[in-house]
């Protein structure tokens, strides 16, 4: 019975233990099915989008390898992917995105993102029984399995080939991972069955036998049982809990691949643009918002004809109705060029390419678009620098062709050609040297280590050769000059272009053009005048040695440049006008011409132009001229003598002409002035008698009447007014009388030589004359030195201090302005030693900048406005000063502050004191 007893015992326990395993491995093997399942599509899903984005990225940097890096459109798309790559979230533990290509016999491995980040490149052999997913996705492969990877793992994995990079790739997890939460719960749940089927297995051994009698106590242990199943359902329940939360996190690591999807879509060069089958744009990378100037936000959710112009924005929807019907379409998985609209209306050439994803039963196109327009701008450039150089390689008159490393002819221009007597077809192909360049001269062998066109191949330097011969097709030579330039591509020389031309005739005439120049240069330094030539550039070609004492400008300096840049200072556009009408007329001339030394100082000269003809045609031009700047001086200096000494006369004889008829106006007013004292004194002595008869009453109508007109005339006002009338009028008849015989002391007419002369008195003069110029804007002040000797001085000293003076009230002028609201001061001292007689005349006017004081005096220099001054007042004080009275002139100035002209004259002793 007890033998019986533990079979059943053992038997029970079987029982019990199949049960809970059966249970237990259908529960699990469901849900690790599913959580395979669900990790496969993940994968799947994943690898399927990576390799579409990346097709479509690719075909476009296929069009136009011309935009990228030495390495091609490949190897531009891979960096793109490569970097990134570098920005892939981690998404669980063992999963890892892999990109490789197959090298002949072997797999190499571009990059492989795990959890601890981007692995270094490696390699395995094809034949390899690992990376099985890798080798099936190369071999053209799409799809997913279970094997082992490149390190002998288990994984699960998603393989996809990309044929537009001809690459693999795979996304993969281990089995481990997805196993190890499901052997954890099935070892716990063993556990947990194994201790209750003991326990039950115990109880029922000492409280199930006899059944009968212990069924109360079996009843117990069967709710026991019963509630440790329920314990262990529940840690199973928990179990796949925990694992639902893993499916969870799997799907949010999908999302993290999505937004490495979107980051990988960012950091493409060109616009990507995903659009839903309603034509509503659902994602916009930052490319696309440089590219149309939308922002990501103002377009997603639009439909996709914002981005078209007009006219294809209409034909749009009716394209997508056609292949929603008909399911044909021209577009999709080729490129098409085509226009877009800028968000600023602006209209502009592109490159689009679209795929077409099936998302379940919806659909989704991805469009790639490249901004074009450099390209077609540099595709039209390219087209038009090609004619180009082809229509001026066919026009120079120079001879030109090619040559490779090995010397031999890879173009010939028909200049060349010509020269040679070959047609361009004989000569391609073969060696240059040994077809034209073979010999010296003299008949002698050239040997080609020792031509230049060769050895600028090897140093990679620019020759140039005159005197050397090139030989005809009918074994004639001729003399050439040549230049070899290297040809560089990626910094190697890979060949030279020669350029030659024939210099027979050049050869022919050197030594009569030399002869000629010799005896032409010989006659150029010979003439005393001012000779300049030019080409027709205007560029210089002869600067005699007149002009270069004129300019002081060497020759060196000039020879070669354009005429406006040799330094001479000088008004162009009159040289440019003189040279318009010689090119015109003939010939052209100019006189007074304006110049500027480089010492600063001013001149003038008389030109004349004439062309240089050759041919027919005017290759340049001759420039004559003199310096005629001392002829001017001295005409103006002569002029404005005359002027002055016309004026000194015609002011003499007009003081003189008003002298007379004042005399006689002063003489009457004083006639009239004491006569109306006696006047007066009568009518004093009338008022008397008529105050008499008045008391006795006689003639009363005759007093009555007198009375009336003494009213109406207001005698008593009369009385007293006219006097002082009478005693003004006198004082300006003085005044007038003192002007008068001012002028004509200041104009000395008739005096040209020199004479004893008053300084104060000819200051005096002055002063009064010049008048009108400074009462309006300053107060004059004197200072004069009462024991100054007499000088011999000639007339013209009163126009030194008439210009002196002038100057000073416009100074002072130009520094208050027009409204003359507050008036500057003009000080006139005289002072003396026993050597010298000073006159100095000071201003509180603008004062002269220092950089200009030296050039204070120069003839024909002024700071007055153009039209205000002529530049020879202060010149022409300088000279009287200087030159004829053997003086000095100085000054001392601050500018804004005035200035302080000191004239000094010397004394002769034999002079008497005045």
């Amino acid at each position: 019975m007890e033998k019986l007893t533990g079979h059943r015992i053992i038997l029970l326990m079987l029982i019990m233990a199949a049960i809970v395993a059966i249970v237990l491995g259908i529960s699990m093997r469901q849900l690790f099915v599913t959580a395979v399942e669900q990790q496969r599509l993940r994968l799947v899903e994943t690898v399927k989008s990576q390799s579409e984005l990346m097709q479509s990225i690719a075909r476009f940097d296929l069009q136009y390898n011309s935009n990228y890096q030495p390495g091609g459109p490949r190897e531009a798309t891979l960096g793109q992917i490569l970097a990134a790559f570098q920005h892939l979230p981690r998404i669980s533990k063992t999963f890892e995105l892999v990109l490789a290509r197959k090298d002949g016999d072997k797999i190499t491995f571009l990059a492989t993102r795990t959890s601890r980040g981007l692995m270094p490149d490696f390699t395995i052999p094809v034949a390899s029984r690992f990376a099985e997913a890798m080798r099936q996705a190369l071999a053209g492969g799409s799809g997913s399995l279970i094997g082992l990877d490149y390190q002998g793992r288990r994984v699960l994995a998603a393989y996809e080939y990309v044929p537009a990079l001809q690459l693999g790739i795979v996304a993969k997890i281990d089995l481990s991972e997805i196993q190890q939460p499901f052997f954890e719960s099935i070892g716990e749940s063993v556990i947990v069955a194994f201790v209750f089927i003991i326990l039950g297995a115990w109880l029922f051994y000492y409280v199930g036998f006899p059944l009968v009698r212990k069924l109360i106590e079996s009843k117990t242990s069967y709710r026991e049982l019963s509630e440790a199943l329920q314990q262990a359902n529940l840690k199973l329940e928990e179990k796949v809990l925990e694992r639902t939360m893993d499916l969870e996190l799997g799907q949010k690591r999908m999302q993290e691949t999505l937004t490495w999807n979107e980051a990988l879509m960012d950091a493409a060069a060109d616009c990507i643009v995903t659009v839903n089958e309603h034509g509503v744009i659902e994602s916009f990378n930052q490319s696309g918002e440089a590219m149309f100037g939308y922002r990501s936000a103002d377009v997603v959710g639009q439909r996709i004809n914002m981005l078209m112009p007009p006219a294809v924005a209409a034909d749009h929807d009716g394209y997508m109705r056609h292949y929603m019907e008909r399911g044909v379409s021209r577009l999709l998985g080729h490129s098409r060029e085509m226009s877009a609209m800028r968000k600023n209306g602006d209209i502009f050439p592109v490159e689009l390419n679209v795929r077409e994803v099936r998302v379940g039963q919806s659909r989704r196109y991805i469009g790639i678009i490249r901004d074009i327009t450099v390209l077609k701008q540099s595709k039209q450039a390219l087209v038009d620098a090609e004619a180009h150089s082809r229509l001026l390689l066919e026009s120079v008159v120079e001879g030109i062709y090619g040559l490779d490393c090995d010397g031999r002819t890879t173009f010939v221009n028909s200049a060349a050609a010509r020269m040679l007597g070959y047609e361009p077809a004989e000569l391609i192909g073969l060696s240059m040297h040994e077809m034209v360049h073979h010999s010296y001269a003299d008949g002698s062998a050239y040997q080609w280590q020792a031509c230049p066109m060769y050895t600028l191949i090897t140093d990679g330097r620019t020759h140039h050769v005159r005197d050397e011969v090139l030989w005809r097709k009918d074994g004639s030579c001729f003399p050439v000059q040549y230049s070899g330039t290297p040809m560089y591509k990626d910094g190697q020389v890979v060949g030279a272009v020669i350029t030659f031309r024939d210099i027979s005739s050049e050869k022919a005439a050197k030594d009569a053009l030399d002869k000629e120049y010799r005896f032409s240069q010989r006659l150029v330094k010979t003439i005393p005048s001012i000779l300049i030539s030019t080409d027709a550039e205007r560029r210089v070609t002869l600067w005699n040695q007149a002009a270069e004492s004129v300019f002081a400008i060497p020759a060196e300096h000039a020879i070669g440049r354009h005429v406006m840049a040799c330094g001479v200072k000088c008004d162009w556009r009159a040289i440019a006008k003189a040279v318009a009408r010689c090119r015109k007329k003939g010939n052209a001339r100019l006189d007074n011409f304006k110049f500027s030394r480089m010492d600063g100082s001013e001149g003038f000269l008389g030109l004349s132009f004439s062309p240089i003809i050759e041919n027919g045609h005017i290759s340049g031009y001759m420039l004559l001229g003199s310096d005629i700047t001392d002829r001017i001086m001295l005409q103006n200096r002569l002029q404005l003598s005359q002027k002055m000494e016309a004026i000194g006369e015609l002011a003499a004889g007009i003081a003189h002409e008003i002298n007379t008829p004042l005399q006689y106006v002063g003489d009457n007013v004083r006639f009239l002035r004491d006569s109306f004292a006696d006047m007066v004194g009568v009518c004093k002595q009338y008022g008397q008698l008529k105050h008499e008869c008045a008391l006795q009453g006689c003639a009363q109508e005759v007093i009555a009447a007198l009375e009336q007109c003494e009213e109406e005339a207001d005698i008593t006002f009369l009385m007293d007014e006219i006097p002082a009338a009478l005693d003004q009028s006198l004082d300006g008849i003085e005044k007038a009388a003192n002007i008068v015989r001012a002028m004509k002391e200041f104009s000395h007419p008739g005096q040209k030589d020199t004479a004893l002369s008053d300084i104060n008195r000819m200051l005096e003069n002055t002063l009064t004359v010049a008048r009108n110029e400074w009462k309006y804007v300053a107060e004059v002040h004197t200072d004069f030195d009462e024991n100054l000797p007499l000088l011999m001085c000639l007339p013209e000293l009163n126009q030194v201090f008439l210009n002196l003076i002038v100057n000073a009230a416009h100074a002072i002028a130009a520094k208050i302005g027009p409204q003359h609201a507050e008036k500057g001061e003009i000080t006139v001292r005289t002072s003396c030693d026993e050597r010298v007689v000073r006159i100095e005349i000071s201003d509180t006017g603008t004062g002269v900048p220092e950089h200009l004081k030296h050039k204070i005096f120069e003839p024909f220099f002024t700071t007055k406005e153009v039209g205000k001054g002529t530049g020879q007042g202060l010149a022409i004080v300088h000279n009287i000063v200087v030159d004829k009275h053997k003086g000095a002139v100085d000054l001392t100035s601050v500018e804004g502050r005035g200035t302080t002209f000191i004239v000094s004259l010397p004394i002769n002793e034999e002079m008497p004191i005045g």
